[in-house]
């Protein structure tokens, strides 16, 4: 399943290798080496180890057994949060998991990117379910900004 870099732009909304394949194995949750070499073909064997051993630095990424696991625990800079911010727009009043199951990304992904925005005053705690925090959209901003991506660094 080998794409071109102008597919890979498209799809990944970034021409940047590094982050297409930090958004491929989130996206996939895991991945085999040679399953990434697949994907990125055009990209020298090299080149590529390089880029999986910083996502692995940054902590993007771990390595066990063969495989590169997500997770999770740095900014994500695309579709996840994006979606999660559509989601938000869209149903105003919510809980993390409604973000989860509208925006079709995890729930953990959900609950972090929801603390990170009420932190930055994107949302406010309306009131709680039990212990689950019922969160207000109050940004008029139309398009996520930058930064607001919901990993530990966002």
């Amino acid at each position: 399943m080998a794409l071109s870099s102008s597919d890979r732009t498209v799809l990944f909304g970034t021409a940047k290798v590094s982050i297409q394949i930090q958004k491929y194995i989130e996206a996939k949750r895991q991945a085999g080496r040679e399953e990434i070499q697949q994907v990125f073909s055009e990209v020298p064997a090299a080149n590529l180890r390089a880029y999986l051993k910083r996502l692995i630095d940054r902590g993007a990424v771990r390595f066990e057994q063969g495989v590169y696991i997500a997770t999770y625990s740095t900014p994500v800079f695309g579709f996840r949060s994006d979606a999660a911010w559509k989601a938000a727009r869209i149903l105003k009043t919510f809980k993390a998991e409604d973000i989860a199951r509208v925006g079709d990304v995890d729930i953990a992904h959900a609950k972090r990117i929801c603390d990170d925005w009420r932190e930055k005053g994107y949302l406010v705690v309306m009131g709680r379910d039990g212990r689950i925090p019922i969160y207000r959209f109050v940004s008029d901003l139309v398009v996520r900004p930058v930064g607001s991506e919901g990993g530990s660094n966002g």
